[in-house]
């Protein structure tokens, strides 16, 4: 169980054909399509440094996208690598938490955004 002073870990990455897995150090697991977070890199070419404008979107990855691999980065990410070889991008354990598309975090993406994606 984690302390109130810190956020959730993640403690366990599982890459598999239906998407990244994750096990968190809280009991939480969260599973995320491929193409959903790959279009959700956070790196400074997908989001613009000093606005936070994002560029690229799920509908600009391929459809067929998939992680390859993964590192984990320090005790607070992790950083895939990805079939379309993209790989700047660090997620950090906060960021994947509250991207997390289970029912408990609000499920997956607001109608509005989804819609801006395609």
């Amino acid at each position: 169980m984690t302390s109130p002073s810190r956020s959730p870990r993640v403690s366990h990455v599982r890459i598999e054909p239906d998407g990244v897995h994750l096990a968190w150090d809280d009991g939480h697991g969260s599973h995320f399509r491929h193409r959903y977070l790959r279009g959700n890199c956070p790196c400074a070419v997908c989001v613009v440094e000093g606005t936070n404008q994002r560029v690229v979107f799920e509908k600009d990855v391929p459809e067929d996208v998939y992680a390859a691999d993964w590192m984990q980065v320090g005790q607070y990410g992790v950083q895939l690598l990805w079939s379309d070889t993209h790989m700047t991008g660090i997620f950090t354990f906060d960021y994947l938490r509250n991207l997390c598309p289970c029912a408990r975090h609000g499920g997956e993406v607001p109608p509005e955004e989804a819609e801006q994606r395609r």
